[in-house]
């Protein structure tokens, strides 16, 4: 009997280490390392390197339809405020303030639908994934409702804090800076975003 229960006792033994072995040759990812600025640097130079063609085939694009298609359909927008005040050089700078709000939202959109995508390509390269810019950019669209929300409650917090006093803008703007990624990646939206950004 006591040899038995001491070969079972060295299966055991045998196994548990054989376990820690298999755990030890597994890779870590995001495995934390003291490093220097410029290796740091070097690095984010390398990785954004990289996925240069999947962050361009967003960028580009929406860099072209920004500058150059919404200035060419505002254009097209009609002159909302004629005849509504009695002078028409006030009534030119009010078409003139509506084309361009429309023009601000319109790129603004497209900005955040973009922007998103770009966080998303990027989470999945660090992950070892590749994302379709495609796909990246139909979760954009699907994200945005939530982040033109989140985008509204960031600003104003940071106005408020700037016109109570400077000092308070300047603190919640570096507190709530990361929202985009809070929503993003960790799908936390509104205020939830931008406390999770603060913490």
């Amino acid at each position: 009997m006591d040899e038995a229960s001491e070969e079972m006792e060295m299966e055991v033994e045998d196994s548990e280490e054989m376990e820690m072995e298999v755990e030890d040759s597994e890779p870590e990812f995001f495995k934390p390392e003291v490093k220097g600025f410029f290796s740091l640097l070097v690095e984010s130079f390398k990785f954004f390197t990289l996925n240069l063609p999947a962050i361009a085939t967003i960028v580009v694009p929406v860099f072209l339809v920004v500058e150059f298609l919404v200035p060419l359909f505002a254009l097209f927008i009609p002159d909302f405020a004629d005849d509504l005040t009695g002078s028409d050089l006030l009534n030119d700078f009010l078409n003139d303030t509506i084309a361009s709000l429309i023009s601000l939202l319109i790129g603004a959109i497209i900005g955040g639908i973009a922007w998103i995508a770009v966080i998303r390509v990027i989470a999945a390269a660090m992950h070892g994934d590749k994302l379709p810019p495609i796909q990246a950019m139909k979760d954009g669209t699907n994200m945005l409702p939530m982040f033109i929300v989140t985008a509204i409650l960031f600003y104003v917090s940071v106005i408020i804090g700037s016109i109570l006093f400077i000092i308070p803008g300047i603190i919640f703007f570096i507190w709530f800076s990361f929202w985009q990624f809070s929503y993003v990646l960790r799908g936390k939206g509104g205020i939830s975003a931008l406390l999770y950004s603060k913490s």
